[in-house]
């Protein structure tokens, strides 16, 4: 008779294996659980920061508010404040989201610091004294998030400085989350890849060239007729320098250049004609600039064999 062997029950292999299988499953269900919280949080630290981003923004939009904050400061200064002051409409003045001073909002997170700071897009023009600057405002978003830690939130602000250059005037411009809006307020076209607004371009004469053309033989065409050899359109104001050449060889040569529809420059010539001139113009944005050649016909297949037309700007002083 056979004796069967009593198997009930689990090996310890068998034990060890569920035990690493559980343990396994643990490890994922409290990743899963890890990563829920940080995206909920991530959400609601953003939120947050939007929130008290557009209630800042709103009070230094009021010129009392935000001249009580600023006024007497630097435009371009780190930790240039530590909190907001609110004008109230009975000329109190009550201080608001202290730096460093406590946790806010519903998920709790910390104005670390305002900064002013000027850029690419907003700034003080040269001698001038009136502009823009950033009103930047530093958050730590505290434990648990997805990203930096550390995150901004940038206010454009209008001012107007003194002699030593600080602020005497200011107020918030157009909410940042419309920025058609706030690059049609200044003026200025919408950098849409960059989601910025385009700087402001205010021409300084000089000798660096910010659009240059090398005449090809017969540049603009053959013939006997006036040839177009280059045009420029500006899109800025101020003060440029234009210069240009040309080569040609007909019985008649008039090269001239134009703005707009006015005549810059007119110089006639015969035989072989070259032409090397410059002139200081006024720039609008949108004025068009026009490099001609007139010919009469009869000699090198009436065209140009050379030459070049070129806008300069002096690019250390531009804004």
């Amino acid at each position: 008779m056979k004796i069967l062997k009593n198997r009930s029950g689990f090996s310890l292999i068998e034990i060890l294996i569920a035990i690493g299988l559980m343990g396994a499953l643990s490890a994922w269900m409290m990743n899963i659980f890890t990563q829920q919280t940080k995206n909920e949080k991530t959400t609601a630290t953003n939120m947050d920061i939007d929130s008290l981003g557009q209630e800042i923004r709103n009070i230094v939009a009021d010129g009392s508010s935000c001249e009580k904050t600023f006024k007497g400061i630097n435009p371009n200064i780190p930790s240039a404040v530590k909190e907001i002051q609110k004008v109230l409409s009975d000329g109190t003045i009550q201080k608001r989201f202290t730096a460093n001073e406590k946790k806010i909002g519903n998920s709790g997170v910390m104005i670390t610091g305002y900064d002013l700071k000027t850029d690419e897009t907003y700034l003080i023009p040269k001698g001038q004294k009136v502009g823009e600057t950033v009103l930047i405002v530093n958050y730590d978003r505290g434990k648990m998030v997805l990203g930096a830690k550390l995150k901004t939130f940038k206010i454009p602000i209008s001012v107007s400085v003194d002699d030593s250059g600080n602020i005497l005037s200011c107020n918030a411009l157009a909410s940042t989350t419309n920025l058609a809006s706030l690059c049609n307020a200044l003026g200025r076209s919408v950098n849409t890849a960059g989601k910025k607004c385009n700087p402001p371009s205010v021409y300084v004469k000089g000798d660096t060239p910010i659009h240059q053309k090398q005449y090809q033989h017969c540049e603009g065409g053959m013939g006997s007729a006036e040839h177009v050899l280059d045009s420029w359109t500006a899109d800025g104001a101020g003060t440029a320098k234009i210069s240009w050449t040309g080569i040609a060889n007909d019985t008649s040569v008039t090269w001239r250049v134009y703005k707009n529809n006015d005549i810059v420059a007119t110089i006639p010539g015969s035989g072989i004609s070259s032409d090397v001139q410059s002139r200081d113009v006024e720039v609008k944005k949108g004025d068009i600039f026009k490099h001609t050649v007139l010919l009469s016909g009869g000699v090198d297949s009436d065209c140009v064999s050379g030459g070049s037309f070129s806008v300069e700007l002096d690019l250390l002083n531009m804004l």
